[in-house]
């Protein structure tokens, strides 16, 4: 008999501490939820109000919460997106400041999304704003190129898709870039679209 209480005192524990480290789980999914969202609205702020973002310091505080939360959790639910609000807000730096640092880290933020994460759903739209840099603002179109193909050989049913086809017919055209094999004639006969080249804004 006592043994049996003991057994059942000892199971009841177990669910006790499960139960309790699910509810953490649930809280601290909660916790960076709201941290991610307070963090954008910021950024969103930054867009908004001329003084605020008139003050290099006030972009840079807005990008060390994301990459707080990127590397309190670098393999999180809000990761990548962390990684993708970084590169957006340092290309925006890039735009109102004119540093060329800023548009290194903005690369290498859309860089670290595809590759560390390749199955997420921003990975393609990191892969064309990437190469949208390269070809606007570094005006080094074969390495644009490379990222163009290098997208719609890997994310062929993504929503840039079209986009990037089109941005390679017209670097072929322009500088006899050759395609790659797996470029689908019969798709982008569909999809493609007209991009023109303008100041970026994303």
């Amino acid at each position: 008999m006592l043994l049996a209480l003991t057994i059942l005192l000892s199971l009841l524990n177990c669910v006790s501490l499960v139960s309790a480290e699910n509810a953490n789980q649930g809280n601290n999914s909660n916790l960076s939820e709201m941290q991610y969202s307070q963090a954008k609205d910021y950024y969103y702020l930054l867009l908004r109000d001329n003084k605020v973002q008139s003050d290099r310091r006030n972009w840079l505080k807005g990008i060390s919460e994301f990459r707080r939360m990127y590397h309190g959790d670098p393999q999180g639910e809000f990761a990548a997106s962390c990684l993708f609000m970084m590169a957006k807000m340092y290309y925006r730096m890039y735009m109102r400041f004119y540093q060329e640092k800023d548009l290194d880290e903005s690369i290498a933020n859309y860089s670290d999304v595809y590759t560390l994460f390749p199955d997420n759903t921003l990975a393609d739209d990191a892969l064309f704003w990437a190469a949208e840099i390269y070809l606007k603002d570094k005006k080094n179109p074969r390495q644009a190129a490379k990222l163009y193909a290098k997208q719609i050989t890997l994310y062929p049913l993504g929503d840039k898709y079209g986009q990037a086809a089109s941005r390679l017919q017209e670097l072929k055209g322009k500088y006899n870039f050759e395609l790659p094999e797996k470029y689908s004639v019969s798709r982008d006969t569909k999809t493609l679209m007209q991009v023109p080249c303008p100041i970026l804004v994303f």
